[in-house]
């Protein structure tokens, strides 16, 4: 027992504490949505949110019913040092995007849409290990099942 004590000892030692950080985060993210919040450990943080209601508008005339979702993403963030000012990479999935049918084009119909984005970025922070705030800068390439376009990051995030 006494060997297990002094071998714990030493792991936790040398690879030193890890303090998962949850960090609330509000902007306009492709990463972590409107609202949303991020669990960072070390250098990578895996991160969800939600954007505005979005209702699809009726199909035809005689179609009363219409449809609400609120569309959500989850994301996952490589930050290149694990505190401080620092180059991040980002992942994400957004689901339940409604695209209206003028940005696909004339051939298709209104629908709700899934998308991947990929983002690179810079995070500025107060430098305060246990409590503080960061700013979000970042842009990426955004991949939809008809349309490809730029993905965006820009969202302020507090951690206690």
């Amino acid at each position: 027992m006494k060997k297990l004590k002094i071998y714990l000892f030493f792991v936790v030692a040398m690879t030193g504490f890890i303090f998962p950080q949850l960090i609330l985060r509000a902007g306009l993210s492709e990463v972590s949505g409107l609202l949303g919040a991020e669990l960072k450990i070390q250098n990578i943080s895996i991160c969800g949110g939600v954007f505005k209601q979005q209702e699809k508008p009726k199909e035809a005339i005689y179609d009363s019913n219409t449809e609400t979702r609120t569309p959500y993403v989850i994301g996952l963030n490589y930050y290149l040092k694990p505190s401080g000012n620092s180059t991040y990479f980002a992942l994400s999935y957004l689901a339940d995007a409604y695209i209206k049918p003028s940005d696909l084009g004339p051939n298709y119909p209104p629908e709700w849409l899934v998308g991947k984005n990929a983002i690179i970025g810079y995070r500025f922070t107060s430098n305060k290990k246990y409590d503080g705030a960061d700013l979000r800068f970042g842009i990426g390439i955004r991949v939809l099942p008809h349309k490809t376009g730029l993905a965006f990051d820009f969202s302020l995030g507090y951690w206690i």
